[in-house]
């Protein structure tokens, strides 16, 4: 079917953000069209080349970063803190695994959230839930909760800056957070067997640094292997920020990467429309709700000529789904030869309440998952790639368990997540070597019965 950077007005979309002034909206959006683009297609071809290397087994991709990132982190210290906890994961998946790890950064442009419901009751006055500062302030109440166009151009000034300072990180930097005493773990308190564990992983943190730095990681150098992205949810945003290039081809240009959500999925609407237009290479985030026929439609019409180079499916499923779901979903993609670059995202399908109802996620889950997912895909022969966190290299207390032993009751101590929980920095490092430890493995006996056959 015919394509154009417009198409997709003809679609319904799902999760649409409404602006009372549309004229002000339309006068923003103009105004950022003009504006120079975030990121180079020579550089979005580089991460294609990455995702090609690495659904043939040759390499490893780490996406990670913030639920919804904050205006207000753009801040040197706090993005340095984000670029050295991606740095670290990926060094300890490389070094375990000798094998090059893709970096991709949920950041500089993750502003726009999808949600479950639009509405929330806040002193009995009913208001916009939360959507991104991109879309207006995290303060609850009816007029601060009004879609707002002009945050749009904040949300691009601020993600220029983000990637600017980025690329200002020179090697030095990342020999100087490849160090042991920049890996700054927390201590459990008072449990002397968390405290062994604790022991265990600073063990394993001298055994990485020490033979990494020798022998030197090239191929984890920021210029090359770092790479941003976030969920293209504002589809007249995108829009704008897409480009024809002198290969005929569009190119969104805010960022390397973009993801479609499992509330945007939708294969007759706006979202995919826009999506199966542009060149970038596009995740597709997959639910327990999703059907094997539905996945592979989806994929043939995102991907029609099958290039290695364009999806990365990132399953969603939850620790007590993903056995009876992932090998229907792997088995049919599979047998109709599509090429995909299979993620794991153990963070979404394990999020649940307390009692006293704060959203957390449970380390064991998250681990779970990523267990059953790399066993499944070895025992039908194929290959998960990488894995799709959200995390902050803060010491927040939002995911309890891990070696710290948080409890729900610990989670009011720092729980500062504009949305979803995150692990902190301790905990994510903790996944990385868990993470690192099961791809190592090459048992491929059956541990589970495959309930499409």
């Amino acid at each position: 079917m015919k394509w154009s950077l417009s198409s997709w007005k003809t679609r319904k979309v799902n999760q649409e953000i409404f602006y009372q002034d549309t004229l002000h909206l339309h006068k923003i959006l103009n105004t950022l069209s003009s504006y120079p683009p975030l990121v180079s297609i020579r550089e979005i071809t580089q991460l294609k080349k990455n995702i090609a290397e690495a659904s043939k087994k040759n390499r490893f991709i780490i996406q990670a970063g913030d639920c919804a990132e904050s205006f207000s982190h753009c801040h040197p210290q706090v993005i340095a803190q984000k670029v050295k906890i991606l740095f670290q994961l990926a060094t300890i998946i490389a070094n375990e695994n000798q094998k090059p790890v893709t970096q991709i950064g949920r950041i500089a442009g993750q502003y726009s959230k999808p949600r479950s419901k639009s509405f929330e009751m806040v002193n009995d006055n009913k208001i916009f839930s939360f959507r991104g500062e991109n879309i207006h302030s995290t303060e609850a109440s009816v007029a601060t909760r009004s879609p707002d166009p002009k945050r749009l151009e904040r949300g691009y000034f601020f993600s220029s800056l983000t990637l600017n300072f980025i690329r200002t990180l020179n090697n030095s930097y990342f020999n100087q957070i490849l160090q042991p005493q920049s890996w700054q773990l927390q201590k459990p308190q008072g449990i002397e067997q968390r405290v062994e564990e604790y022991q265990n992983l600073s063990k394993k943190i001298l055994t990485t640094t020490s033979s990494v730095i020798p022998n030197g990681i090239n191929f984890l150098r920021s210029k090359n292997n770092f790479f941003t992205s976030h969920e293209g949810l504002h589809l007249p945003l995108e829009q704008g920020f897409t480009k024809k290039a002198a290969n005929n081809k569009h190119y969104n240009l805010s960022a390397h990467t973009l993801w479609l959500g499992e509330r945007t999925r939708d294969i007759s609407g706006a979202h995919v429309e826009y999506f199966r237009g542009i060149d970038n290479p596009v995740g597709i985030k997959i639910g327990p709700s999703i059907s094997a026929d539905e996945l592979c439609e989806l994929i043939r019409t995102l991907n029609p000529l099958n290039s290695c180079d364009k999806i990365m499916l990132i399953p969603r499923l939850g620790h007590s789904k993903v056995i009876n779901i992932l090998p229907k979903l792997i088995e049919s993609v599979e047998n109709k030869s599509f090429n995909v670059c299979w993620l794991s995202d153990p963070m979404h399908g394990n999020t649940y309440k307390t009692s006293l109802g704060q959203k957390t996620r449970n380390l064991s889950h998250i681990t779970s998952e990523l267990r059953s997912s790399i066993q499944i895909h070895k025992e039908l022969g194929s290959h998960l790639a990488g894995v799709h966190l959200e995390l902050t290299g803060e010491n927040v207390t939002e995911c309890i368990g891990g070696i710290e032993n948080l409890k729900p009751e610990d989670l009011q101590r720092n729980y500062t997540s504009l949305c979803d929980p995150r692990l902190n920095y301790t905990q994510s490092i903790e996944v990385a070597y868990d993470f690192s430890s099961m791809l190592k493995k090459t048992d491929t006996r059956k541990s589970f019965t495959l309930k499409s056959r």
